[in-house]
């Protein structure tokens, strides 16, 4: 999960896939964006900005997350905003989506969140070179229904 300022407050984000490792109750979830929301899950880890607009095509992103339990940081440049196979809005990048990075945030160039991966492209071949990220119009369109 990723804490970021909302519009009541900060909150924790992760995608849905992962939400059953994290036991608490979200206050809000749009399984269409493959979004879900708590309360903040943690006060000592950082709270981040949300970029106020989706990346552009060429975009270069830093992705942060753990593999097989170590850290990792990469480097992924956007190729696309589209649907993915089961109909979810995402961002693609130009990463491969291993398992277990899932839920992993992304930030632009000045270190504000612009989405998580919610999964990698796989083929018959195995995974492609291709991420996909949860969008930012969206989990602020989430975020709005969790204030009083």
């Amino acid at each position: 999960y990723v804490n970021v300022k909302g519009p009541c407050g900060a909150v924790s984000i992760t995608v849905n896939h992962i939400a059953e490792y994290i036991g608490d109750s979200p206050i809000a979830q749009d399984p269409d964006g493959d979004i879900v929301i708590y309360k903040l899950l943690d006060a000592a880890t950082p709270v981040y900005d949300i970029a106020p607009a989706l990346p552009k095509v060429g975009d270069e992103l830093l992705v942060v997350g753990q593999y097989y339990r170590q850290n990792v940081y990469f480097r992924a440049v956007v190729v696309g905003l589209l649907l993915t196979s089961d109909g979810v809005p995402a961002i693609a990048i130009d990463s491969i989506g291993w398992p277990g990075l899932s839920g992993s945030p992304a930030f632009d160039a000045e270190g504000r969140y612009v989405g998580s991966i919610r999964s990698g492209h796989v083929s018959a071949l195995g995974y492609s070179g291709l991420s996909f990220l949860t969008r930012t119009d969206l989990i602020r369109d989430a975020m709005k229904r969790t204030c009083p």
